[in-house]
């Protein structure tokens, strides 16, 4: 009963921990609870909490669906598991959309590189055409130079 007291109390810190910003410290101390507990109660809690920390934190998505499906699947009877499933989806959802965004993001910085080259082609074109305009005044120009 006292390891598992002490145990709950190092997830308490861990959270803590987590409101003082300090990542690191937080995902920690949750694998140690969750290694001291690998088959139960809070186990399952920390494999919780290190999936949250890691998909907020740390920003990692694939860490937190691993964490999730570890507590899917070692911890069958959780109180978390329906919470875990439903968390799992909407990270995977998150990740999808953050992949189709960061695809987005290339696409609009090459039609804006190309959007920078085809005017630069058009600036050219329009200076020739200008050219084409007025043959003799740059010979002219050219003449009166010299």
């Amino acid at each position: 009963m006292q390891k598992r007291q002490h145990a709950q109390e190092s997830i308490e810190l861990s959270l803590i921990s987590l409101e003082k910003a300090d990542c690191k410290r937080s995902v920690q101390g949750l694998q140690k609870v969750q290694s001291m507990y690998p088959e139960d109660p809070p186990g399952d809690e920390a494999l919780f909490y290190l999936a949250l920390v890691t998909m907020y934190c740390e920003d990692h998505h694939e860490n937190a669906i691993t964490y999730l499906e570890q507590l899917i699947n070692e911890y069958p009877q959780s109180p978390l598991l329906l919470v875990a499933k439903d968390e799992k989806d909407r990270i995977k959802g998150t990740k999808s959309l953050k992949e189709e965004n960061d695809n987005l993001k290339e696409q609009i910085d090459k039609i804006k590189t190309e959007l920078y080259q085809t005017k630069a082609k058009y600036k050219e074109i329009l200076d020739v055409i200008e050219k084409a305009k007025h043959p003799f005044t740059s010979i002219e120009q050219q003449a009166k130079a010299k």
